[in-house]
């Protein structure tokens, strides 16, 4: 082995007996909260160190170990070379300990022992840091406006003509108005540009119609900042715009809060008639799932009668009455509505809707509701029987559909066979919405009875989709033309051409037709003003979510009754504070929201006509514009019939055609003030 000639400094150190060199990397340990096992963290390596000791001879070694010793009080670096340290790199040491002993007897002749540690030299000094002047105070910012950027992206296509993109916006301002619908213009490339744009929440699409893609992202401007949205079309995804109508367990019936939804659903028709509508019916996870699909072709069916009652009103009222009828037991498909078919509880909202029953919907037919049968049966020229049978059936459901009259044509919706029309589709329990948490795991949950009415920029569906269970129901074949979606289709996939997840391809993206968020709250009062305090009330969203509110003030969308009661809502579960305020904290959907009073009261929006009040349940489209502000009329709890100047005369007593007079006993009134002149001939026993 060649010897080994280290050099410390200006000093050969001969006959090195050994050295050692120790380096090492500093590692830190970190363990992880909550989880099995740690990391370590590297933190550089520590200064080198070198052991070496041999013996020095000759006429220098003494001159030499003194500059050394030297050198080790003074705590000066010292150049150092080995060939044993060159893969360290070190150039400069500090000697750390110097050990020295001369042999007795050998002139000249000295055993050392040094410890070098490597020399790192200390970091510079820190640059003087010029004093920042202090800031001018903050002036508040007074302009409500901001820009916008809102950069649009086609996947896998980065030459693409973004002249064929439109952009949208639309949302609410911070002042909490709504910003009607705006298409942007200012482009350059692939990037819209708003300058003083109003501040607020918005939500932004990009439509590529001519290749069926369209997206949208949320954005939020605020005052004199600059907010940048990047909007993603992925060929092959179109959006489909969703209103939503919403049902009681086991019906297909749509209450007259859902019918002015159904008058959206026209009106937004009207206005985008390049769209095609399709109709599509929902069921909750209670029942068989063959039963559930014809409970979904029901409840689509329904709705796309009454969008096109004004073309076919006798078709439509056809459609109606026969869906309305029990349903003969294991029939299966089956038009037919269950639970024995539709009874009070539906006429009884029909009847309220015509403004013949101002009573609460709750399935009693008492003489309230028997009396408005009569009223209703009179007004039609029918036999008054007081009870409701085929022919008053008939006449409700006629009656009920024109006051709403409504007609979308036949051309937009898309094509079945040549000349048929695609009505309806039906996904039954197939397609729940996104897991949200439920109270016991309720399957009965309102939200998924419901029928999506989906507006898509397409002609065609994206997959084969199996022909509906009741397609065929009553003979003869409805539809026209028979069955010629391609398919046949996988009868467990029947909504294989809608998703709600951005991520899917080939499928329509659901996205709500109505975008933004409003927060719920109003006041309920009576004529006079005076606040209807711990008023018990229902609120039903627009999703068909019940709108509640738990003990600590705190949104609580599952407060339901469970079990045989079906979803139902618990009814006394939110009240109006002491001024008869409410207020639901946490954003919900823009749309069309139902307040059932719970109470003998008449109800209608503030600000409407009296004739406006019908019953006990008031609807509103909330945009964030208003409160949603309520006025009661209590209803008489008893009526006393009196004439000119004898109070004691009674209805007996009335003569046929004689004029008399009809004082109510309004409950929390400061007396009888209400009196009406009545002609005699229009009473019946």
């Amino acid at each position: 082995m060649p010897q080994v000639r280290p050099m410390l400094d200006d000093t050969e150190l001969q006959q090195v007996q050994t050295i050692d060199v120790d380096g090492d990397q500093v590692l830190l340990r970190h363990s992880i909260p909550g989880l099995e096992g740690d990391f370590l963290q590297r933190l550089n390596r520590r200064a080198s160190r070198i052991r070496l000791s041999g013996v020095l001879t000759g006429a220098t070694a003494r001159d030499d170990l003194k500059t050394l010793r030297d050198k080790y009080r003074a705590g000066d670096p010292v150049s150092f070379v080995a060939d044993i340290t060159t893969a360290t790199r070190i150039g400069e040491v500090l000697i750390q300990e110097l050990d020295v002993r001369e042999l007795a007897g050998k002139p000249e002749r000295f055993e050392y022992a040094f410890l070098l540690r490597e020399y790192q030299p200390p970091p510079p000094p820190p640059t003087p840091v010029t004093p920042v002047p202090p800031r001018p105070p903050t002036i508040p910012i007074t302009q409500q406006v901001g820009d916008l950027i809102i950069e649009v992206i086609v996947e896998g296509q980065p030459n693409y003509d973004f002249s064929r993109v439109t952009v949208n916006v639309q949302g609410t301002q911070q002042d909490g108005t709504n910003l009607p619908h705006r298409t942007l213009s200012n482009r350059t490339g692939n990037i819209w540009t708003e300058n003083d744009f109003p501040a607020g929440f918005y939500t932004a699409e990009a439509v590529a119609a001519e290749d069926g893609m369209s997206n949208a992202e949320t954005a939020e401007v605020h005052p004199g900042e600059t907010e940048q949205v990047t909007i993603i079309l992925r060929p092959g995804t179109t959006v489909a715009h969703a209103f939503i109508v919403h049902f009681t367990f086991d019906r297909a019936f749509i209450e007259p809060c859902l019918m002015r939804v159904l008058k959206r659903v026209s009106d937004y028709a009207q206005s985008h008639s390049d769209e095609k509508l399709v109709i599509v019916g929902h069921t909750d996870e209670v029942g068989r799932p063959g039963y559930n699909l014809s409970l979904g072709d029901r409840r689509a069916r329904t709705a796309y009668a009454a969008l096109t009652y004004g073309a076919a009103p006798d078709a439509t009222v056809d459609e109606w009455n026969e869906i309305r009828r029990p349903r003969p037991a294991g029939e299966t498909p089956s038009i037919h509505e269950g639970r024995g078919g539709w009874g009070i509880v539906e006429y009884q909202y029909i009847l309220q809707d015509l403004g013949f029953y101002p009573g609460n919907v709750d399935g009693q037919a008492g003489p309230l509701t028997e009396s408005a049968i009569r009223n209703f049966q009179q007004a039609q020229g029918l036999s008054v029987d007081g009870t409701v049978g085929d022919d008053t059936w008939r006449a409700l459901i006629r009656a009920y559909l024109n006051h709403y009259n409504l007609n979308i044509p036949s051309t937009q919706f898309l094509l079945n066979c040549e000349g048929g029309t695609l009505k309806w589709l039906s996904c039954g329990e197939l397609m729940p919405l996104p897991d949200i948490p439920r109270p016991c795991s309720e399957p009965a949950w309102r939200p998924n009875r419901r029928t999506e009415l989906l507006f898509v920029n397409a002609t065609v569906l994206p997959c084969p989709v199996p022909r509906p269970a009741t397609f065929d129901l009553p003979p003869p074949n409805g539809v026209g033309g028979g069955w010629c979606i391609p398919g046949p289709g996988d009868p467990d996939k029947p909504c294989c051409f809608v998703t709600r997840d951005s991520n899917e391809r080939g499928k329509w993206l659901i996205q709500p037709a109505e975008t933004g968020n409003v927060t719920v709250q109003g006041r309920i009062h009576f004529e006079d003003d005076t606040p209807a305090a711990n008023l018990a009330y229902i609120l039903i969203a627009p999703d068909g979510k019940y709108l509640h509110k738990n003990s600590s003030g705190g949104a609580d969308d599952g407060e339901i009754i469970c079990g045989s009661n079906k979803g139902s809502p618990n009814p006394t579960h939110n009240r109006t504070d002491s001024n008869g305020q409410f207020d639901h904290p946490d954003p919900t959907l823009v749309g069309v929201y139902t307040l059932e009073i719970q109470g003998p009261y008449i109800a209608r929006l503030e600000g409407q006509p009296l004739a406006e009040a019908k019953g006990n349940v008031v609807c509103k489209h909330m945009d964030g514009q208003s409160d949603f502000n309520v006025v009661l009329v209590a209803l008489p709890t008893s009526l006393e019939f009196v004439a000119p100047g004898n109070a004691d005369n009674t209805l007996n007593r009335v003569r046929w055609g004689e004029d008399f007079r009809v004082r109510a006993d309004i409950p929390g009134a400061s007396g009888d003030e209400v009196e009406v002149a009545i002609t005699s001939y229009l009473i019946r026993h």
